[in-house]
């Protein structure tokens, strides 16, 4: 039974369907492992792809009867610092938590809950420390900081993987792909005519169209060849599935919604090879970068791609059978809540008398009336007559002290004790060492095969006029939102997005197809001083209008996941911005 990467349920289900062009001969696909010295070694491979030559919703393992679902400069030396920790310590029993419990119950409970007196308790502040000196003993060994860290769930960041020299050749080549673009940027869709953010590369815009020309793996010498793939047909919603079916589709079910899916469109990965040093090269180009034009810009995103996979292994998790096999964290931090029980007092905070008894909390009046009738019916065997219970209702409404000459003021206490008392919360467990180096790598793993990956180049552009770029609205994005500094310059925030294709299932390619755009097919001709007629050009060309006309269908595609996801199916947006 094959492993499986942890994520392998969104990375199949939420597949980057885009334009595909395919050669008829590639049922048999080479894999080229590239020396330092350049030599090149063939090895024929096997791979057959979703939507062409098997079903589109096709994944591994799909006929198994399971589906496995610091930001303060130097503070990995600060916590080890103990006249910080004990600060911090100090900080944390005596700051609000109010904050912090309105994160916590979010979307939740639609009953109001209240908040504990204190929810970091001496216990839970010792094993956060804990925790924090062994991730900052593994970020100085990795540069990587697992943030989200609990059972099998793992979000990593780093603020020095990409190095200095790194990070000026991206920003070289941001201003690069900037200038060639000046005289008519893809300005962002459906951005209510602001026109905040500029597309370098975008998966969205060319994209592999069933029913559309199919090409082969070369680039620009092949533009304009193909065949055609035929569109698939398969269930594009839930719509006329059985009512006794739905629950399959349902989160944990055997079957994935088939929204996630697009019938028409794909995105187009780039393969990427691993030479024999283990650093990867691409094998085939970048949809929407001239590989040609930029061959510096390719090799400054290899190396990139060389410092982001540990932070991909750091990720994934190994899934073989029943069995999960992962860095980091693989259990929840707490004990389960073993028992519930309003009788049982030693599972809520301790009754206080005194306390209670000077508390000036105000107990409901039906409570008062309940407490009224039974301490009269122990002592004289009646129930309050209807003229004490009028007297008890304006006592109340007029704020006066209750009338309780027949409850003992120890119920009393008891009573608000009872209906404002806090649970006992469970303690964390006893803290052991998390071991957050992997066991396995893509490198070695897949260095046969290699990898497929997406790459998105962006920037948001901001002016005096526009300083501020707003989240939610028509703008996608899973940021924050951002303002200028000074509001009386222009300025910018300029990103690069790699998404790994799941690699045990390689999806259709840049290798498998050539180039579309119509603008590159004349460039090309005019560096080769070929005369261009009409007759010349390849008709199934894309130009630029119909690769926004597409990209617009496309996000409307998209917008199906968010639909559904508002009906608890899990939802993922592959627009970082």
């Amino acid at each position: 039974m094959s492993p499986r990467c942890k994520g392998h349920f969104w990375q199949r289900s939420l597949q980057l369907y885009t334009r595909r062009l395919l050669s008829t001969a590639n049922h048999r696909y080479t894999a080229a492992r590239i020396s330092d010295k350049g030599s090149v070694t063939k090895t024929p491979l096997q791979f057959k792809y979703p939507g062409v030559d098997i079903n589109l919703r096709d994944h591994p393992g799909q006929d198994e009867n399971h589906y496995p679902v610091g930001c303060h400069p130097n503070w990995f030396k600060k916590v080890f610092d103990d006249t910080i920790v004990e600060k911090w310590r100090r900080e944390s029993q005596t700051q609000s938590e109010d904050g912090l419990f309105a994160t916590i119950m979010r979307d939740k409970m639609d009953a109001p809950v209240p908040q504990p007196k204190r929810i970091i308790s001496e216990a839970a502040f010792d094993f956060c420390i804990a925790e924090l000196r062994g991730k900052a003993k593994y970020y100085v060994q990795s540069k990587l900081i697992p943030t989200l860290d609990s059972s099998f769930n793992t979000v990593v960041k780093s603020d020095e993987l990409v190095s200095k020299a790194l990070h000026q050749d991206m920003h070289a080549s941001f201003q690069q792909l900037l200038a060639d673009q000046a005289a008519c940027p893809d300005w962002h869709p459906n951005s209510n005519d602001k026109k905040f953010k500029i597309s370098f590369t975008h998966p969205c815009r060319s994209r592999f169209i069933h029913d559309e020309v199919v090409g082969i793996h070369n680039a620009m010498e092949f533009i304009g060849q193909g065949q055609i793939v035929p569109k698939n047909t398969d269930r594009a919603t839930l719509e006329g599935v059985p009512n006794n079916e739905l629950y399959l589709y349902s989160p944990g079910g055997l079957e994935i919604n088939p929204e996630y899916w697009s019938n028409t469109y794909q995105w187009l990965p780039a393969n990427v090879a691993f030479k024999d040093n283990g650093r990867p090269e691409f094998t085939s180009y970048i949809n929407g970068l001239r590989p040609d034009k930029y061959p510096d810009i390719y090799k400054t995103i290899e190396r990139l791609l060389d410092v982001v996979i540990p932070a991909w292994d750091q990720c994934l998790t190994e899934i073989s059978g029943n069995d999960r096999h992962s860095s980091g964290r693989r259990s929840s931090r707490f004990e389960r809540i073993s028992e519930a029980s309003d009788e049982n007092d030693g599972l809520w905070s301790p009754f206080d008398v005194e306390f209670w008894k000077a508390s000036d909390f105000r107990l409901p009046l039906d409570s008062l009336v309940e407490l009224n009738k039974e301490e009269k019916l122990d002592k004289e065997g009646e129930c309050l007559t209807r003229e004490e219970m009028d007297e008890e209702q304006r006592l109340y409404e007029q704020g006066l002290p209750p009338r309780v000459a027949y409850v003992d003021p120890e119920k009393l206490a008891r009573e608000k004790w009872r209906q404002c008392r806090d649970a006992v919360l469970p303690e964390p467990k006893s803290f052991t060492e998390i071991e957050y180096a992997p066991s396995q790598n893509l490198r070695e793993k897949f260095r046969e095969s290699g990898l497929q990956v997406i790459v998105k180049m962006a920037s948001i552009e901001l002016t005096p006029d526009k300083p501020d770029f707003p989240a939610g609205a028509g703008i996608q994005h899973a940021v924050s939102s951002f303002s200028l500094q000074d509001k009386a310059k222009p300025g910018h925030r300029r990103f690069i997005a790699l998404w790994l294709v799941d690699p045990h299932q390689r999806i259709i390619s840049t290798s498998n197809v050539p180039p579309q755009q119509k603008e590159w097919w004349l460039q090309h001709q005019d560096q080769r001083n070929t005369p261009v007629t009409s007759q010349a050009i390849p008709e199934n060309l894309m130009t630029v209008e119909e690769a926004n006309e597409h990209r617009l269908k496309l996000m409307e595609v998209r917008t199906r996941i968010d639909q559904i996801s508002e009906f608890g199916v899990p939802g993922y947006s592959f627009c970082e911005h």
